[in-house]
Parts: structure tokens; C-alpha cells; sequence
């Protein structure tokens, strides 16, 4: 109801339309490919190609596979689902009222209205959480783990909870060789160079939760 009848707009938050980090991604793939002819695009694609693509390539190849703009818009309603299950099932031991205000604060309706990508992000920790719940599946853990890096860099700093868990894992030597080797990768797949450079130079602003570390090492 909030996201659908625009009672959203009466939250501090700073999206103008529906969903529009969300579409961002797919506009920014049309307009940089110049797949465009309708007088939406010919309208906003200059806008959008002021600045480079403020998130990693990889989401601009996975929206490959669509063509329709409401498809992929609406897809996102997936992940908003997803995000209040596991909210409710994060918070169920508390009174309902300390769930309903964690989805109707700003910060929920923020990412909810916008559509952000934090979504998946944060389906893909929770998945890190569960396959480290119990000190069980620490190896399956490293698939979560990396793809959320690969999505957005920030998750990496998670990376300290494996020295953690050292008494738990077992093959310690394999395990830290795979585990450093697949951070590596993610990190270079995640386009963190190529992000810090764009910073620098045009002053991007970046999601609101890759910029603070961005920043951090600008410093």
C-alpha cells in the first residue's frame, strides 16, 4: 500500500519514482547501448550517461536476459517479499510492534521505494548468516559471501568473521588458500578500482552503502 499508493512520499527519503534505482540499472544499459527510440529514453538517457555506471559491470550482463522494462521493474517485488520473510523471521522473538516499525521506518521504505540492490545484498548475507549459523557449512558460506561482493564491494568487510570461526574450520590451510583466492577474484570482478577511479575524478556519488568506503580509502 505505502509503495503503491504514494503514501512513500511522505517519508524522508529522496526517490522521485517508483523503484528508480532499480530501473536505473536497466535504463543505463539501454541508453549506453543506444537501444533506444521512444521519447522516454531520447528524454532521460542524457541524464543518465552524464556520469559512468555507479555499480559493478555485473549488473548490467545479468539484466541482458531482459527486454521489457516492466519485467525487470517489477521483479524487484521478489526481493522486497524476500526482505520482509526474513525480517519477520530475524525479529519474530520481539514484539510485532519492533517489526512494524523496522518496515515502516524510513530506512525500509528508502530501499523498498527505490527498489536499491541492497535487496539482493541483503538476501545474499543473510544466506552468508545461515551457512555460518551453528559454525556449520563454513566452506558453502563462501558463495553468499563472494557474490555479494562481486554485487557491491561493501560485504567484504565481513571478511574478519572467518578468523573467527578458525577453531571451527576444519582443512585450515585449503580452506584460507580458497577463501583468499575467491576474495581476490571478487574483489577485481567487483570493479572497486574502476569505482574509486570514477569517484575521484567526477565525484560520483555511489548507493548510499558502497560510498562510505570508498571514502575510507580516498582517505
Amino acid at each position: 500500500m505505502i509503495l503503491f499508493f504514494d503514501l512513500w512520499k511522505y517519508y524522508p527519503n529522496y526517490g522521485s519514482y517508483l523503484f528508480q534505482d532499480w530501473t536505473y540499472i536497466f535504463d543505463f544499459n539501454i541508453c549506453s547501448n543506444k537501444k533506444y527510440t521512444n521519447e522516454f529514453f531520447i528524454n532521460i538517457c542524457p541524464v543518465i550517461l552524464e556520469r559512468n555506471f555507479v555499480y559493478p559491470d555485473i549488473w548490467l550482463n545479468l539484466i541482458n536476459i531482459f527486454e521489457n522494462r516492466n519485467y525487470f521493474k517489477y521483479l524487484i517485488l521478489l526481493f522486497i517479499i524476500i526482505y520482509i520473510f526474513v525480517s519477520f523471521e530475524m525479529l519474530k522473538g520481539n514484539k510485532i510492534i519492533y517489526f512494524a516499525l523496522f518496515i515502516f521506518s524510513p530506512v525500509s521504505i528508502l530501499v523498498t521505494q527505490r527498489g536499491n540492490n541492497d535487496l539482493i545484498i541483503f538476501l545474499l548475507i543473510y544466506l552468508f548468516y545461515l551457512s555460518l549459523k551453528n559454525n556449520k557449512n563454513i566452506l558453502i558460506s563462501l558463495i553468499p559471501f563472494n557474490l555479494a561482493i562481486i554485487a557491491k564491494i561493501y560485504p567484504a568487510i565481513l571478511l574478519p568473521i572467518y578468523l573467527s570461526l578458525n577453531k571451527h574450520i576444519n582443512f585450515k590451510s585449503l580452506f584460507y588458500i580458497i577463501l583468499l583466492l575467491s576474495f581476490s577474484i571478487s574483489i577485481y570482478f567487483s570493479n572497486f578500482f574502476d569505482l574509486i577511479s570514477d569517484y575521484n575524478k567526477s565525484g560520483v556519488i555511489l548507493a548510499f552503502s558502497s560510498t562510505t568506503i570508498i571514502k575510507i580509502f580516498n582517505f
